[in-house]
């Protein structure tokens, strides 16, 4: 990738052996990119490059089952409350198990959980996003 600017200013800093310096341009973040290669201040720069695709990768991919999953979210905060799942007592074991047991549900019975009438694969992915939702957030992991 070109250099830009913003890499000669960092380098030219870099350069004078300061203390002060040394501890800022340690922590100093490197500023991100336009995929287009334009600067950041450049009319229609937009810095993502390296960030996810939210909407390609996950809404647009898979439209259906976000929202099978999302009615399996609506169903279980009319049961017991929005957001709840966050605070259940060892969530993740818990998680796993109930995804477990929607697979072999399904194998055994079935597409749809008699006691809802979802689809038990709606019900593993929404395990399984619960699931790593409380793994992630235990590790402090920012995505």
């Amino acid at each position: 990738m070109a250099k830009d600017k913003y890499d000669y200013c960092y380098e030219t800093w870099r350069e004078f052996p300061n203390p002060t310096v040394e501890l800022i341009t340690k922590e100093m973040p490197k500023f991100e990119t336009d995929p287009t290669g334009k600067l950041p201040h450049e009319p229609g720069a937009k810095l993502d490059a390296n960030k996810p695709a939210v909407f390609r990768g996950l809404i647009d991919y898979f439209p259906r089952a976000c929202i099978a999953v999302a009615q399996v979210s609506t169903f279980g905060a009319q049961k017991y409350t929005w957001k709840g799942w966050e605070s259940v007592p060892d969530g993740i074991p818990r998680y796993s198990d109930a995804l477990m047991r929607h697979l072999v549900a399904e194998s055994a019975d079935g597409r749809l959980d008699r006691d809802t009438g979802l689809l038990h694969a709606a019900q593993v992915a929404w395990n399984a996003m619960a699931r790593l939702e409380l793994i992630l957030k235990e590790n402090n992991e920012r995505i």
